[in-house]
């Protein structure tokens, strides 16, 4: 955090190869459980931090959190590209807007399916692991529909 943000980005790059392969490897040992379990996976479905100018954020601790929320989902759409999955990405700062509009259900009905996904799955069900789950079943959904 105390570089320059030229030299941080410099200074990232060659873990962020490291990363992909550790998520493409993840997602490898996950697709593979679940098919073992006679589940296919088809569609992958993120909620992360939009690209945006982090050049802008003046204080280094701010943009450090926000170069890893873009890394996040940037390498989650690289693991599934590398298993040819269709992935989807959506902006967490536009989440809401997205579900209302392409669930088309009411939004108390979406609630009460996500807390039922929630009581089947388990704990921990926190924020990730709610907008996880809506983010698979917009995905599905979408494919699905095609």
């Amino acid at each position: 955090m105390e570089l320059s943000w030229e030299k941080a980005k410099s200074a990232v790059r060659p873990v962020e190869g490291r990363i992909e392969e550790i998520a493409t490897d993840m997602l490898a040992k996950l697709t593979n459980e679940l098919r073992s379990r006679d589940f296919l996976v088809r569609t992958v479905g993120i909620v992360g931090s939009p690209d945006r100018n982090l050049e802008r954020i003046g204080n280094a601790h701010i943009r450090a959190h926000a170069a890893e929320g873009i890394l996040f989902r940037k390498v989650l759409e690289t693991a599934a590209g590398n298993h040819g999955l269709v992935w989807r990405s959506f902006s967490d700062r536009s989440f809401d807007e997205v579900v209302a509009a392409e669930l088309t259900r009411p939004p108390l009905v979406i609630k009460a399916a996500l807390a039922a996904i929630g009581q089947a799955a388990g704990k921990p069900w926190r924020v990730d692991e709610r907008l996880a789950a809506t983010a698979a079943w917009i995905s599905f959904e979408a494919l699905a529909a095609k």
